[in-house]
């Protein structure tokens, strides 16, 4: 049902500069976005236009995309280019909101709810806008990160350039992960500081994203007695191709707690100790057959299966899909030991 009343004031030969103002009354109206075919329904509310000034003043409008409620006020001219200062409120799922995320966007996919409050102001090309959205369980899948994100709960502040978010809590890969973050230049070359902590490690990350590839300007993985640092450059589809140094040191009992890697292959060999590393790869990161690196590990004193290695220096390089471990030098049981292994890798292996 749509109620309206015209009051109009001047003579129609001056048209348009003639006087009008227009009432609209809605009830229980039905709509589609042309867009997306996404349903409006059960849209009621009032607004006021005044033709002289193109104003179209929403006093309130409330009604459901699809299943999410939502309230909507503020005003919008309709002069070319159209421009709106809107207030919006709702509790949305956030499957609703795929369809209009840009194709290069980073998310994949999103689901769950979240209660959103935004202020939306500008023309539709150039719209700004800043609010806040409360997580309760949502799931996303990133564009070119395989493990999903569920259970995401937090609070998110976001402007149409910026996103921050304090002790977000999400499950990544079956691991809880709590994650502070701050991300500027959302629409042109987004950039990001975050401090995750995932089980007893923490991740401190400054990165760049471009569209070929995320500059790491420094990423720092540690625990109460392990240290990595990481730099370089991770590619990004549809050439992959990535750059990174690791180094720092690392006590070797947190090797069965490191997130999102598994290391069952040690764990049978139970290591201890504190031993340095360094690491160099560069290639496609999903292709070990195609990939390069090089790499050492030194430790003065350590043990394996409660066996103790003094003095071990290991030497590594990968190659055209084949790896050659060297132990350059290790005292075990008073003798001195060395050694290679070489390993080929193939496609099927």
């Amino acid at each position: 049902l749509v109620g309206l009343s015209i009051v109009g004031r001047g003579r129609p030969s001056a048209w348009p500069h003639m006087e009008v103002m227009a009432k609209i009354e809605l009830a229980d109206v039905a709509a589609t976005i042309p867009k997306t075919g996404q349903g409006v329904r059960r849209l009621s509310g009032r607004a006021q236009y005044d033709h002289l000034t193109s104003r179209l003043s929403i006093e309130t409008a409330n009604g459901f995309l699809e299943t999410s409620p939502f309230t909507l006020q503020g005003n919008v001219n309709l002069a070319q280019p159209p421009t709106m200062d809107l207030a919006l409120e709702t509790d949305v799922e956030l499957a609703l909101a795929q369809p209009w995320l840009p194709e290069e966007s980073a998310l994949q996919t999103m689901s769950g709810p979240a209660h959103v409050q935004a202020q939306l102001r500008g023309s539709p090309s150039e719209l700004r806008w800043d609010g806040q959205m409360r997580l309760m369980g949502a799931s996303v899948q990133l564009r070119n990160w395989t493990p999903p994100i569920s259970e995401l709960n937090g609070m998110i502040q976001l402007t149409h350039q910026t996103l921050s978010t304090e002790r977000l809590q999400a499950v990544v890969a079956k691991q809880p992960v709590t994650l502070s973050a701050h991300v500027t230049e959302l629409t042109t070359t987004p950039r990001l500081v975050a401090h995750a902590q995932a089980g007893r490690f923490a991740l401190l990350l400054k990165a760049i994203a471009h569209p070929d590839r995320i500059i790491l300007e420094n990423a720092e993985l540690s625990s109460e007695r392990s240290r990595l640092r990481l730099t370089g450059e991770l590619g990004r589809a549809p050439a992959p191709i990535s750059q990174l140094a690791l180094a720092g040191t690392i006590e070797l009992d947190d090797q069965q707690h490191v997130p999102w890697v598994s290391l069952a292959a040690l764990a049978f060999w139970k290591p201890s100790g504190q031993a340095d590393l360094q690491l160099k790869l560069a290639g496609p990161l999903h292709d070990w057959t195609r990939l390069n690196g090089i790499g050492a590990l030194r430790a003065n004193a350590l043990q394996i299966r409660a066996i103790p290695v003094r003095g071990l220096a290991v030497e590594f390089d990968h190659a055209e899909g084949r790896s050659t471990i060297r132990i350059v030098n290790a005292v075990l049981a008073d003798g001195r030991l060395a050694g290679r292994l070489i390993l080929d890798h193939r496609e099927d292996s």
